[in-house]
């Protein structure tokens, strides 16, 4: 009965980590969270320039936070349009 109970075990276990060697292959990103890492500093600065009174400076923190937005924008589409031609290669349905 104990060497069953056992053998179980040990097939549970085996079986555990063969199918986490499948899945981990695929990593957690959130990529909204870093997004929001790199677009919240602009955003602050803009806050601490108003608050500081630096009204010539206000228009530095809002190139830095337009530039930053571009270019998320500008890398999702590219990483989209990558994706469209080299994995699903189809027109898409729209």
């Amino acid at each position: 009965m104990l060497e069953t109970r056992l053998c179980i075990i040990k097939y549970d276990l085996f079986i555990k980590l063969w199918r986490s060697r499948f899945s981990a292959y695929r990593r957690s990103v959130i990529a909204g969270a870093l997004i929001g890492v790199i677009l919240i500093q602009a955003a602050a600065s803009i806050g601490a320039e108003f608050a500081a009174g630096e009204m010539g400076i206000i228009r530095n923190g809002f190139e830095r936070f337009g530039t930053d937005v571009f270019f998320v924008v500008a890398a999702g589409l590219i990483v989209f349009w990558l994706k469209q031609v080299l994995v699903h290669r189809r027109k898409p349905l729209v």
